[in-house]
């Protein structure tokens, strides 16, 4: 008890009148810094003492305007008076020993325009008369907290809580003013811009970089390889079977879930033979389909030098669905395109092909999936016009939901690349979704094939529903064109038995729906169905 008593009275002696601790000596305080002793915050204070008494004795300089040959000019010496000098004595001044200035004179050595505005001697050629006076180097830089550049920039700025509203306008008819207007003239001229920041160029106003002008590009969205040989085109064909495999692995890779299901999926995504009947994600299909096109029209061209072909995209709104809820209706399609394609000849081969458009959703959730026809039609001499059978079968096709034409007619050259193109063509691999957009400025709109919005799940999508969809669905024939059918079938099904014998295939044809429903519940996509293909009205 003796102890706490003692050590109250220690501590109460130590307290001032105010009821604080005593200070034992400079800078010995309580807490580091304080006090003006000689500890670090004690330096600092006085520090700022000595600077503030500084400047309470130092005399207030003002910005005066000065006037030199009835020029204004904005004194930038800081701390630095100066008089302004009669015009009589303007030869005898003399600013930081740079030697006599003419002030009396607009055509001095020291007068030139904005443009030379630099510490560059200038020539003597590129010297022209002029109000602009240059007393001193410095004013190339009039400010150094200034961003000539950004000028613009404040004065449209919204936020006038940044600038000083009760200080008065500037001066417009000072140098330093008039400097500023002719440097942001000269910006603007070169920028197209008041700040002076750079703008892209803008590619659809001509120059280099042009953009290309679309509408005048036939109706459609077919746009044939240009190629000029015959292992280009392979190799072109080859390359839409490798970008596809890539972007359906990429849907695939690092999912766990999918390791049973691993040797049928790899087996489908890389385009291989996993069961007995010819599917469109063979490569080995479509590959035998390129090759029998090719030769069959070949052929066709060298029996009938009078022979036409055209090339026919049907795009109707009856194929329209949505790629997560999807539900092709081949059955009633075919009735309608094969009655108009017989009434434009009686020789002709089609396909069903599936385009998937990033930028336009599906009422139905997923996005707009589009089916459409192409044909190669031969056309004999005497056959009408195809335009004639469009008038009369117009009436039985739904507009789709871009302004593009239903029916998209080509003539098609006879040569053999040519030729070759076209079958190339119509037994590629989907590897690019498809964007529409719309026409501005009285243009019409067009179809491109823009990867900006692509999702690997919808190539995997993709895959999915081509390998439920067989050769014998895909494609329909008539006349000339259904015998390179014929041979293209039985000549895929003896392949596609020979690599995928019952024995060893991967997947019967029948357990392809069951095998799809197993991955969509490992990749937990609630959202997919199983495609229905309906084959039949």
């Amino acid at each position: 008890m003796s102890k706490i008593t003692s050590g109250l009275g220690s501590l109460k002696s130590s307290l001032n009148a105010k009821g604080r601790i005593k200070r034992k000596g400079p800078g010995k305080g309580i807490g580091k810094g304080s006090g003006k002793g000689s500890g670090k915050g004690a330096s600092h204070y006085a520090r700022m003492k000595r600077i503030k008494a500084k400047q309470s004795k130092a005399p207030k300089v003002t910005k005066d305007i000065r006037v030199i040959d009835n020029t204004p000019v904005d004194s930038i010496f800081a701390g630095v008076h100066i008089d302004p000098p009669k015009v009589d004595d303007a030869n005898d001044f003399d600013i930081d020993d740079e030697g006599p200035i003419d002030l009396g004179s607009t055509t001095s050595e020291k007068t030139w325009d904005v443009e030379h505005s630099n510490d560059e001697e200038v020539p003597e050629d590129d010297r022209d008369d002029s109000s602009q006076v240059w007393i001193n180097d410095d004013l190339d830089e009039p400010d150094d907290d200034l961003d000539l550049d950004d000028l613009s920039d404040l004065e449209e700025s919204d936020d006038l809580d940044d600038f000083d509203l009760d200080a008065p306008p500037p001066d417009k008819t000072s140098l330093i003013y008039r400097l500023r207007e002719a440097e942001r003239e000269k910006n603007k001229k070169l920028t197209g811009s008041s700040s002076g920041k750079s703008k892209k160029p803008n590619r659809s106003k001509g120059g280099k970089g042009k953009k290309f002008d679309r509408s005048k590009l036939p109706e459609g969205i077919v746009t044939l390889p240009m190629l000029d040989t015959i292992p280009e085109i392979v190799a072109w064909q080859t390359e839409t079977f490798d970008a596809f495999e890539a972007k359906c692995l990429r849907a695939t890779a690092r999912k766990k879930a999918l390791d049973p299901y691993r040797p049928a999926l790899n087996a489908i995504i890389a385009g291989e033979v996993f069961t007995s009947t010819p599917m469109l994600t063979m490569r080995v299909v479509l590959d035998l389909g390129r090759q029998h096109l090719q030769t069959g029209m070949l052929r066709a061209v060298e029996g009938d030098s009078a022979l036409r072909i055209y090339l026919i995209t049907i795009i109707a709104g009856q194929g329209l669905t949505s790629h997560a809820k999807t539900d092709i209706d081949l059955g009633g399609s075919l009735a309608r395109e094969q009655a108009f394609l017989r009434d434009v000849s009686r020789d002709y081969f089609a396909v069903h092909e599936l385009a998937i458009f990033n930028s336009h959703g599906h009422p139905d959730g997923g996005q707009m999936l589009q089916r459409h026809t192409h044909a190669v039609v031969l056309l004999r001499e005497g056959d009408p016009d195809p335009q004639v059978a469009i008038a009369k079968h117009l009436k039985h096709f739904e507009p789709n939901f871009t302004d593009i034409p239903i029916f998209d007619v080509r003539p098609v050259d006879t040569d053999d690349i040519n030729l070759a193109r076209v079958a190339a063509y119509m037994c590629k691999a989907p590897d690019r979704c498809k964007s529409w957009r719309e026409g501005k400025d009285g243009k019409r709109g067009f179809i491109n094939d823009n990867e900006s919005g692509d999702r690997p799940s919808r190539y995997l999508r993709m895959a999915m529903i081509r390998s439920m969809l067989s050769l014998e669905d895909a494609t329909f024939a008539g006349g000339f064109g259904a015998q390179i059918r014929t041979g293209l079938i039985n000549t895929a099904r003896a392949q596609c038995a020979a690599e995928a014998p019952a024995a060893s295939r991967l997947l019967h044809p029948d357990a392809i729906g069951s095998f799809w429903t197993d991955v969509m519940r490992a990749l937990n996509r609630k959202s997919w169905n199983l495609p229905v293909i309906r084959t039949r009205k």
